[in-house]
């Protein structure tokens, strides 16, 4: 293979990882697939943090190889609102919701 074509090769490697990268609202780039909306449901202040986090933590637990090499995802969890209810509860919630996502994605190969 000559430089140009390797070159180019670089060059489409790089779009299509551009691509499947998302934009956050704050402006940042995350390295997350486009197809994992990892909005929370409209609610409470913690319900959402409960579920950001618990649905960060699941795909943190169940993503492919890839993901965790890149560091995509992290396991969150305050600890400081352990005793609240909302909060753990939906925290659980979103780890189950995401990491089924997970499995499905890995089973299917995609």
């Amino acid at each position: 293979m000559n430089i140009k074509g390797l070159n180019l090769l670089v060059i489409l490697l790089m779009l299509f990882g551009l691509q499947s990268c998302n934009e956050n609202p704050d402006g940042s780039f995350s390295l997350q697939p486009n197809n994992l909306d990892l909005t929370p449901p409209a609610g409470p202040e913690l319900y959402q943090k409960g579920w950001t986090e618990g649905c960060e933590s699941g795909s943190n637990a169940y993503t492919s190889p890839f993901y965790k090499m890149i560091k995509a995802f992290n396991y969150k969890y305050d600890t400081s609102l352990r005793n609240n209810k909302m909060y753990s509860q939906v925290w659980k919630d979103a780890f189950i919701y995401c990491s089924i996502y997970w499995e499905r994605v890995n089973s299917q190969g995609i």
